[in-house]
């Protein structure tokens, strides 16, 4: 494994680096895209030997921040969302010939690609924090700060449906590779499932809202005996109330207080306001870890059967200084990982990471926890081999993902025959981690961060494991290639006809007015000179790569 962040001129402005908000591979070559505060988004080609990425052309369109940037499952577009309230659709222009007179310089390097935007979607009044392809490429869902979650048809550049149900940001959003589901999560501190009929993707409906877990029968125990010790204290209290108001003095004889005495709010009176959110049990069997576990990272089941009242999954927004949550679902779709989480008890609270269960989204099946809150989760595109030893989950094959933290500026790698990560990578960036992306072969992990630089870590060939072939890849995983593979024929137009009808509303949520966004026009590309930052430059730690076995 090597781990190097490259100090190139990735987005920048006249003050020095511009935040790197977003990056994301091309699922079928190492090019990759990344979006930043600079308002644009460029492409590179990334050299995973050397670890060094090379300029190919800049897509300036937005008027904002760019907080998103999303490669289609087939390769053939790419999705981009910011601050200025629009979503674009780029196709690259296979017709554009790269001008003749242009120079190519490292002073002022070639533009090697051109794309222009094919659709647009708006959003009056919000922006776009997170966003995410359906796995046949004909929709995309984004998630925005006016608490809802916008579905659009790339075809016809409309929103299909807004489904509503959060009550603040939503920061993160996942389309189920099988299809299904769409996973959203937000800082109103839920996690909200959402299906649909395969067939038509504007019959959404709310499936499942995930916020709380109930408590360990330790947790309660210690719940009760302090409940038992304020009720005792209540009682002395009101004891002491009902003596003054008989105007006892010391040394007559009390008398015995009856329930016409008791003052309101008595704890004999009192009512448990706490919601109690019923969970079916899980199959697994051990108890969360103490606190202690959260330095090493080790990960634990969660048994919610030998529990009854309930506690907050996720953090809340002072809890969390990232704009994103993005959550991640495995490329089987078996599993839905989820950031941001916190297992608190009454003396600590663990920043962890909740796994769940297709099978079993209302209850997680285990948690990972770290030394930081984690904004962003991504699996590995590729599936292996299974290890000799190990069943943390009970799986045929083998499946790895990065998660990143917040503040402690970490990527933790786990794997899902190991209940601990199996390598840390740390002090890559000085500042904030905002977004995580796999290359196609699975070998090159890319992380960007708000201080402005992206970092590349790169797998000796079958470091991670032995890739299963594709011929030998379970039925379900077959059909998620297959579908991912899918390139439906169209007219590029930039407005949708008159004679179009305007999807059907979502029974449980309304539609967003229609906005076909403003007149499409080639999108500008800039100059841009992938040069090492000016100095003075920050000085920059070396990366250190920490292996557990």
């Amino acid at each position: 494994m090597r781990a190097k962040a490259v100090e190139i001129s990735w987005h920048y402005s006249d003050s020095g680096p511009e935040p790197v908000l977003s990056l994301d591979f091309d699922p079928h070559s190492n090019r990759l895209a990344t979006g930043g505060a600079d308002n644009a988004i460029r492409l590179w080609s990334v050299d995973t030997g050397a670890l060094t990425a090379t300029f190919v052309c800049t897509l300036a369109r937005h008027l904002k921040p760019v907080n998103v940037v999303r490669f289609s499952p087939n390769g053939l577009m790419i999705a981009s969302g910011g601050d200025d309230g629009f979503i674009f659709i780029w196709r690259q222009n296979h017709a554009w010939q790269p001008a003749a007179s242009a120079p190519a310089s490292p002073e002022e390097p070639q533009e090697k690609e051109n794309w222009t935007v094919h659709t647009s979607f708006q959003a009056a009044t919000t922006e776009f924090y997170d966003l995410s392809w359906s796995p046949d490429s004909k929709f995309v869902a984004a998630g925005s700060p006016d608490n809802n979650v916008y579905v659009g048809t790339v075809k016809s550049g409309r929103w299909a449906c807004v489904l509503r149900g959060h009550v603040h940001y939503v920061q993160g959003v996942a389309w189920d590779p099988r299809n299904k589901y769409l996973a959203s999560l937000s800082s109103d501190r839920t996690c909200k499932i959402f299906s649909s009929d395969n067939h038509n993707k504007a019959n959404f409906k709310l499936e499942l809202s995930i916020e709380k877990r109930k408590q360990t029968r330790k947790e309660e125990e210690e719940e009760k005996g302090k409940k038992e010790t304020q009720k005792e204290q209540d009682k002395e209290e009101n004891e002491c109330k009902n003596e003054d108001k008989e105007g006892n003095v010391p040394g007559r004889k009390k008398e015995k207080s009856t329930g016409e005495n008791k003052v309101n709010g008595d704890a004999g009176s009192r009512k448990d306001t706490a919601i109690n959110v019923e969970m079916e049990p899980s199959d697994a069997a051990a108890l969360p870890p103490a606190p202690a576990a959260a330095a090493s990272g080790t990960s634990a089941p969660l048994d919610p059967s030998k529990s009854g009242a309930t506690r907050k999954l996720f953090l809340d927004e002072n809890a969390v200084t990232s704009f994103f949550r993005r959550l991640s679902w495995s490329p089987d779709g078996t599993l839905l990982c989820v950031p941001s989480g916190v297992f608190a008890d009454d003396t600590a609270a663990i920043y962890t990471t909740y796994v769940f269960c297709r099978s079993q989204l209302n209850s997680a099946l285990l948690h990972l926890p770290c030394q930081g809150p984690t904004v962003a989760v991504r699996f590995n595109p590729q599936v292996f081999l299974r290890h000799p030893q190990g069943e943390f989950v009970p799986l045929p094959y083998r499946m790895v993902f990065a998660v990143a933290t917040a503040k402690t500026k970490a990527v933790y790698l786990y794997d899902t025959q190991r209940d601990h990560p199996f390598a840390i990578i740390s002090n890559l960036h000085c500042t904030d981690i905002t977004d995580l992306a796999w290359s196609h072969d699975g070998r090159t992990l890319a992380i960007s961060s708000t201080d402005g630089y992206c970092s590349l870590v790169s797998f000796a060939e079958n470091e991670l494991g032995v890739p299963i072939p594709e011929a030998e890849l379970p039925r379900v995983l077959q059909e998620i290639h297959e579908r991912n593979r899918q390139v439906e024929p169209e007219k590029t137009r930039s407005t949708p006809r008159a004679s179009e009808a305007a999807p059907a509303p979502l029974p449980a949520a309304a539609t967003a007015p229609a906005s076909p966004g403003p007149a499409l026009t080639p999108a500008t590309t800039k100059q841009y000179v992938p040069a090492v930052a000016a100095s003075p430059v920050k000085k920059r730690l070396a990366p250190t790569v920490v292996v557990q076995k």
